[in-house]
């Protein structure tokens, strides 16, 4: 079972209204970010979870043409950018821990930024 304060280190509620303000907002927040650290987003379905992981991709590796897809059915999708790796969960479809041992994902968290859209699943496992 994982440790369920392991994505509670800061929490921010920030509500963004449209496309621009969060494109700015990736951009922002992709210069603050290294290895080590997780990105948790929370919402409803629709809520932009994916479009700001998409946004905050591009950013970090400075391309806009960047193929980000929803990482819905495969868990897990990674980027190689030039800062860092990327590993982009979505644990929506959930249903073991076991599928996070699968995909390392306890031995990633060190090493990699890790973006991770309906983190509150993994506690529920």
């Amino acid at each position: 079972m994982l440790k369920k304060n392991i994505f509670l280190d800061q929490v921010y509620n920030i509500k963004l209204y449209n496309w621009s303000d969060t494109r700015l907002f990736a951009q922002i927040i992709s210069s603050f970010l290294k290895e080590g650290d997780v990105v948790t987003l929370r919402g409803n379905i629709g809520a932009g979870k994916t479009t700001l992981a998409r946004h905050l991709i591009r950013a970090i590796d400075e391309d806009d043409e960047l193929e980000v897809s929803s990482p819905t059915y495969a868990i897990m999708h990674s980027y190689n950018t030039s800062r860092f790796e990327i590993c982009h969960y979505d644990f929506y479809r959930l249903t073991s821990t076991n599928e996070l041992y699968e995909l390392n994902f306890l031995d990633n968290l060190e090493n990699v930024v890790s973006i991770i859209e309906w983190p509150e699943i993994a506690s529920e496992i």
